[in-house]
């Protein structure tokens, strides 16, 4: 709040009151300086501040009062000089800054320091552009509330401010947004107590790690930026594997409950359904080390329970049409070549799904799947075909060896679901935004 300390020390065989801290306070505390000499100072610290550094001003006088004293002591003071000195900026705080806003993630400064350091940094970063963007803590907390409303959402850069203006920045922001704040100082501690997540840094004071969610033990803001990505990568695979399972399992349920009413034979022995499953859920257990398209990680997602649902249920309904085809189309093969064609078809049909829901975009244009998920599917839609053809599958999974002919007419029944199932997806969300 004073935007000053000061200590009480013996040096020389004499008790001295120094004080330290912003410059334009501590030279309104001195005597011994007249207005010629104010600019002078005023102009050197504008200097250091406009190349991104920090100053602090000293001041002392002799003291014969006692081994206390108060703030109303802090008066009269001897000027002494003032102290430059440079936080450098990280070399991963530019980047980590893009990458925020690719993200959507907007970044605000709130600093104690002066306006001319916060907007040498801000440039510097990226965070601003003029310094119109820049407002100083005192100009804040004159604004009503509609105009500190107005402020939160305009400016980027706030400087000069106090604990409580910290304070009610974050309170203004949450009213809209989700806030992170990171900060490492005692200054800091009631703006991490009302975050929604609070930050700080593992070298941060003791009160300040104590008030916090998070303690980085790497006290980079990429680090953050990162985990952001990260979670929003994670929780768009989680649905797309909400998605794909719902939907095959769907399908299948459908297919085979009505071929098996109208079947005098099960259309597929349980040990080769089991068979399908386990081929199936490998490569989805693979969609966690899946890539994400750019536009899914530009804005935070919750899950909406309603969308996934609803695409489930009318994809499965695509789904078990073409599994009941296989059925149509092989049944008077008899039960061995149908069990078998089905099996080959379903497997088939559950693996280039995994290609479609993937990505909202055409499977080409949206980004490439990453390496484990096609080789997870490659492998299991090569076992589909050619176990059938082995004598372990024959004996033991009650295979027949399909014909070039049958297998044939499947690749081009699971093409042609594939291409449905691409313009189906589109069209779903050009009409359902989500």
């Amino acid at each position: 709040e004073r935007k000053r300390n000061s200590v009480l020390v013996s040096m020389e065989n004499e008790n001295k009151l120094i004080a330290r801290g912003a410059p334009e306070t501590i030279v309104d505390l001195c005597v011994n300086i007249g207005e010629d000499k104010k600019n002078e100072i005023f102009i050197w610290i504008s200097e250091r501040e406009m190349l991104g550094e920090r100053v602090i001003a000293l001041a002392m006088k002799k003291w014969t009062g006692g081994p206390a004293y108060s703030n109303t002591d802090e008066i009269d003071l001897e000027y002494v000089g003032a102290i430059s000195f440079s936080d450098p900026i990280k070399e991963s705080a530019i980047g980590a800054i893009k990458s925020a806003e690719e993200l959507g993630v907007r970044i605000v400064i709130l600093t104690g320091d002066s306006k001319n350091v916060a907007i040498s940094v801000a440039k510097a970063t990226g965070i601003i552009k003029s310094e119109s963007e820049v407002l100083i803590g005192g100009d804040f907390e004159k604004m009503s509330e509609a105009e500190q409303l107005v402020a939160v959402e305009n400016v980027n850069v706030f400087a000069r401010v106090s604990p409580e203006q910290k304070y009610r920045v974050i309170e203004l922001l949450e009213k809209k947004y989700e806030v992170g704040f990171l900060g490492d100082g005692i200054n800091d501690a009631p703006a991490l107590k009302l975050a929604s997540v609070a930050l700080a840094v593992n070298t941060a004071s003791d009160i300040a790690r104590s008030a916090s969610d998070i303690v980085l033990l790497n006290p980079s803001l990429s680090v953050i930026i990162d985990g952001i990505k990260g979670g929003r990568e994670i929780f768009a695979n989680m649905v797309k594997y909400l998605k794909t399972t719902l939907i095959s399992n769907f399908g299948n349920f459908y297919a085979i409950a009505i071929a098996m009413i109208a079947s005098p034979f099960l259309p597929m022995l349980p040990v080769q359904v089991l068979l399908l499953n386990l081929l199936t859920d490998t490569p989805m257990i693979a969609i966690s080390f899946d890539k994400v398209d750019k536009k899914e990680l530009q804005k935070p997602r919750s899950y909406n329970i309603k969308e996934i649902v609803l695409m489930s249920l009318i994809f499965a309904v695509i789904n078990a049409v073409f599994v009941f085809l296989f059925f149509v189309i092989f049944f008077k093969d008899g039960a061995a070549t149908l069990q078998t064609n089905l099996f080959i078809g379903s497997v088939l049909i559950e693996l280039v799904l995994i290609f479609a829901i993937r990505t909202r975009k055409l499977f080409w244009k949206g980004i490439k799947p990453s390496r484990i998920i096609s080789i997870l599917c490659i492998i299991p839609a090569s076992l589909a075909i050619t176990l059938p053809f082995t004598e372990w599958g024959e004996k033991f999974l009650r295979f027949s060896h399909p014909s070039l002919e049958h297998i044939g007419i499947i690749l081009l029944m699971v093409v042609i679901y594939f291409v449905i199932i691409e313009i189906s997806k589109i069209a779903y969300y050009k009409v359902v935004r989500t």
